[in-house]
């Protein structure tokens, strides 16, 4: 049924608004329902002129937890609702269930364990913003980036998590409630996660060949995602998502053998966030049941609280390798210039000795052609006496 959500979605852009239909029903047939897939066949029956049909799907949207409230009120696609009275009835009931639900979920004390959750992860995103604005290190920032798209996912598709963080970032509450919206955002927190990945390790310096895969990688998701708005499209964005993740923990061990030790880090995080994720995907396919009384003790959550916390534990081991290697480089920077500045006095002594020799020669020279002069001139009597005898 994977595939027959696609060619519905398709038959509708096509403007073949009854064969859509027929399509999104064989689906809800088949035991799939979602409030998203009850909404778009309400658009679909709404554009080919089947009001009594579409106002069931509405109503069986609701039922299964559709929640954009302002889409529905605005979209075109229902125009030819508008004017029939049942369309207030349901405007209304939409809005009384919403509150209703909303005032529920602000009683239900298990509820404020996914704000404690939504306050970790802005601990998480403050420090490591900060910490770029101070060093300035794109790193830290394509770090923040990737929790905030994170925060971004949660809250459209987990409802108890949106309840907090729309209240924090307001542009949410006008944010479309759909599952298909949901795949650009995981998108967006894997390629920063890659680019992350690129500047932690310094893949461009220490390998240049992994840093080629990791470029094509990011680029491949960019690309990608126009394609992932499509609803339920699995097979475009699941693989790519599982490549991209597996290809960062392969990067992560592979560095870490490679000596660069803050990644083992990035690799302890990796396995814990693989093991949450896990966890989740094999109850969804009811493989397993390991589940949490509080929902919010999610094993994926706990695996990206583990994950963040871990590439934290990175940074700041980076840090400390990166100020060793400095303290390193300086100190040899010292012997260097002190067996240089050895060397060169060294030099110097030789020089003055030569300057020494050179000038006792010299002198020598000087002494022996002073004895010479001596010994060939008439000494001072000698000449007092011829000058006297020339006088008489």
């Amino acid at each position: 049924m994977d595939s027959v959500i696609p060619y519905a979605f398709k038959l509708y852009q096509d403007k073949q608004y009854e064969l859509s239909s027929r399509q999104y029903e064989r689906v809800i047939a088949s035991g799939i329902l979602d409030g998203e897939l009850f909404y778009n066949n309400a658009c679909s029956y709404a554009l080919a002129g089947n009001k009594d049909e579409a106002f069931r799907n509405l109503d069986s949207c609701v039922k299964y937890n559709w929640l954009d409230f302002g889409l529905t009120e605005t979209d075109s696609d229902l125009e030819s609702l508008h004017a029939d009275p049942r369309w207030p009835f349901f405007i209304n009931k939409f809005r009384d269930k919403l509150n209703n639900d909303k005032a529920e979920k602000a009683k239900e004390t298990p509820t404020y364990f996914w704000g404690m959750y939504l306050g970790i992860l802005l601990v998480f995103f403050m420090y490591n913003l900060m910490m770029f604005f101070s060093i300035r290190d794109v790193t830290y920032l394509y770090y923040s980036l990737s929790i905030f798209f994170l925060i971004q996912l949660h809250s459209i598709i987990i409802s108890d998590f949106g309840f907090f963080s729309k209240e924090i970032f307001v542009w949410l509450k006008y944010f479309p409630v759909r599952k298909s919206v949901s795949h650009p955002l995981a998108s967006m927190v894997i390629i920063f996660h890659l680019l992350f990945i690129k500047g932690f390790i310094n893949l461009k310096e220490r390998h240049p060949k992994l840093n080629k895969y990791n470029t094509i990688l990011i680029w491949a998701l960019v690309i990608s995602v126009p394609c992932l708005v499509v609803p339920n499209s699995p097979l475009i964005y699941f693989p790519l998502f599982i490549i991209a993740y597996a290809y960062s923990l392969y990067v992560s061990i592979y560095s870490w053998r490679k000596g660069f030790k803050p990644s083992r880090f990035l690799v302890i995080g990796s396995i814990f966030l693989t093991i949450g994720v896990s966890i989740v995907l094999l109850n969804g396919l009811n493989i397993v049941d390991l589940r949490f009384n509080i929902s919010v003790f999610r094993s994926d959550n706990l695996g990206f609280i583990s994950f963040y916390a871990f590439l934290s534990f990175a940074l700041g081991d980076k840090i400390n390798v990166l100020t060793r290697e400095k303290a390193e480089a300086q100190e040899k920077a010292l012997e260097v210039l002190e067996a240089k500045v050895q060397e060169r006095t060294k030099e110097l002594a030789h020089e003055k000795q030569l300057v020494e020799e050179k000038q006792k020669d010299i002198l020598d020279s000087i002494r022996y052609a002073k004895r010479i002069q001596t010994s060939l001139m008439p000494n001072e009597k000698y000449l007092s006496g011829i000058f006297g005898r020339r006088k008489k």
